[in-house]
């Protein structure tokens, strides 16, 4: 693994922790929300997701700058705008951009176990999550944290460091300021209303009014229906914290004079859509100006996304370089070699619908593989 793409995939992951943190607390606060009575007890769930999103996007804002400033002083030379660590723009090396990023990742890697002594928002996360850590059943319906490991990642990153004393050139930039939390409340206070507590009172609604359930039926569909918008507040959660690092890579990609592509980068298992943006490459250059992923390999054959777009619960990034000599990672590389294989002769939907097929099975394949892997170590 190149020290580009090392980079790289410690940012993913690292994106990915801080959004499964908030989707993980969001889903365990849901429990304090009546499933008949949602609009009238949700006020202590609601104003506490949105401080979650205001120390998750903080953490998310300062990853995202720190990643592009180490990535692009790696291809270039010249980082973008003066690190946190330095206000001295003559005094700017490699190994200080590596250790700033390196630090912040060890932060986000252990918010669980050890509390930040300057973020008063991350300490508050650290609280809560300490606190819902240690109160967590084992039948309490939950998103796991512990596939949100960032030591396999840091790890690769301190293989493939180079020369840590190299200078590098500082180009001026204005990073994105932070949203302050009157703007959070503001962007994300009603949505999360609509996408989940207006869900579940909806729900609950249309319970009552059924006549023809039974005191149990009711009470199931109370319940599923509760899990179900406890889910969808999780995700927006998730969401509208890691958003603040992509806000700020778009901006930087949108003012950056240097840059060249960028691409959709994927975690392990993406879903058939994100697989399909990441199959497209660096389909953004200076030349084409776009940020559409359109298909080519096949005339008519129109499948395309902004690649620049996520749903709920998505982790990918966006991968940037610095010259077109640069080659696509790995991942989008087999994604790219494989969509025309998979989607030959189809266009439209028919080559979409044949992708997801083909990503389901595979996805399949693997996890049969790893069961059977586990029952064999276990025998």
């Amino acid at each position: 693994m190149t020290e580009i793409e090392a980079i790289e995939e410690a940012h993913r992951a690292a994106q990915a922790r801080l959004g499964i943190v908030g989707a993980y607390l969001a889903l365990a606060d849901w429990n304090t929300v009546s499933a008949v009575a949602a609009a009238e007890t949700a006020s202590g769930w609601l104003s506490r997701s949105l401080r979650m999103i205001v120390g998750i996007r903080r953490y998310s804002r300062r990853l995202a700058q720190s990643y592009y400033q180490l990535a692009r002083a790696l291809e270039t030379g010249h980082t973008l705008g003066l690190p946190e660590y330095s206000d001295d723009p003559l005094a700017i090396t490699m190994g200080g951009l590596r250790k700033q990023y390196t630090d912040l990742l060890l932060e986000i890697a252990t918010i669980d176990t050890e509390k930040p002594e300057r973020d008063v928002e991350g300490a508050w996360l650290h609280d809560r999550l300490v606190e819902e850590l240690k109160a967590a059943d084992a039948n309490r319906r939950k998103i796991r944290l512990d596939n949100s490991n960032l030591d396999p990642y840091i790890q690769d990153l301190l293989d493939a460091a180079g020369d840590e004393d190299s200078s590098v050139e500082v180009d001026p930039f204005d990073w994105l300021d932070d949203m302050t939390d009157e703007e959070v409340a503001d962007a994300f206070g009603k949505l999360l209303v609509k996408n989940a507590v207006d869900i579940q009172k909806d729900a609950a609604a249309s319970v009552r009014q059924n006549e023809e359930l039974t005191a149990d039926e009711a009470l199931d569909a109370l319940q599923a229906s509760h899990g179900n918008a406890g889910s969808m507040g999780a995700g927006k959660v998730d969401k509208y914290g890691i958003s603040a690092g992509r806000d700020a890579i778009n901006d930087a990609i949108n003012n950056d004079g240097r840059i060249e592509m960028f691409a959709r980068k994927c975690g392990p298992n993406p879903c058939h859509f994100c697989a399909m943006l990441a199959s497209r490459g660096f389909v953004y250059t200076k030349a084409t100006g776009s940020t559409t992923a359109r298909d080519t390999t096949v005339a008519g054959n129109y499948v395309g996304g902004d690649i620049r777009k996520y749903h709920d619960n998505c982790h990918c990034t966006i991968i940037s370089r610095w010259s077109l000599q640069s080659k696509l990672p790995e991942q989008n590389q087999f994604y790219k070699e494989q969509w025309p294989e998979v989607t030959k002769g189809l266009g439209g939907n028919a080559a979409m619908n044949a992708w997801r097929r083909w990503m389901y099975a595979r996805q399949r394949d693997d996890l049969n593989a790893m069961r059977e892997q586990a029952k064999q170590s276990t025998s």
